[in-house]
């Protein structure tokens, strides 16, 4: 009897820091002022098991007055898909999407300055910078690895937020295509 106690108060403790740490997606903060959101669109990227690739179609804006602290980037309603790695970059280009994570300095530093790039966990972003977001995304299995959107959590001093992206992703691993 003691154990299952035992067991039923770890298994408790487990889920409760699970749904305050993420993971999962589907944060309730505040929209803030890192934005838009952009419009709402779906990117469907093929892929294979144990290898990661590129996603960089996002572009924010900081809005306020104050610097901004990024603290994760998250994907929500994941399924089959992980997040392996966020950079940020200065200004408004876009990495675009490629089968290697990172990217391929060349030839995305014709859309933007991949020199300058961030992990994006910890980083500042000024006010009234545009940052771009380059994810490197994996499939965890081969029947559909998908996620709703992109959460960016942020501070400014003492408030926290989030920009929920309208970026949905999509990895189909072959023999499926995306279209």
């Amino acid at each position: 009897m003691r154990h299952s106690c035992l067991r039923a108060v770890a298994l408790s403790a487990a889920v409760l820091s699970a749904l305050f740490m993420g993971g999962c997606g589907s944060s309730s903060l505040p929209a803030g002022p890192l934005g838009p959101p952009g419009n709402p669109s779906e990117e469907c990227t093929p892929g294979r098991l144990a290898h990661a690739g590129t996603v960089g179609l996002i572009n924010a804006t900081n809005n306020s007055d104050g610097t901004l602290t990024v603290d994760a980037i998250d994907l929500a309603q994941q399924q089959g898909i992980k997040l392996v790695g966020a950079y940020l970059t200065p200004g408004a280009g876009e990495a675009g999407t490629w089968a290697t994570f990172p990217p391929p300095a060349a030839q995305v530093s014709a859309y933007l300055d991949w020199s300058k790039r961030i992990p994006a966990v910890g980083a500042h972003v000024r006010p009234g910078e545009t940052i771009s977001i380059t994810l490197g995304i994996e499939p965890t299995t081969t029947t559909g690895s998908s996620t709703s959107d992109v959460e960016v959590l942020y501070h400014d001093g003492g408030s926290r937020f989030e920009l929920r992206t309208n970026l949905a992703l999509k990895i189909k691993v072959p023999p499926a295509r995306c279209f």
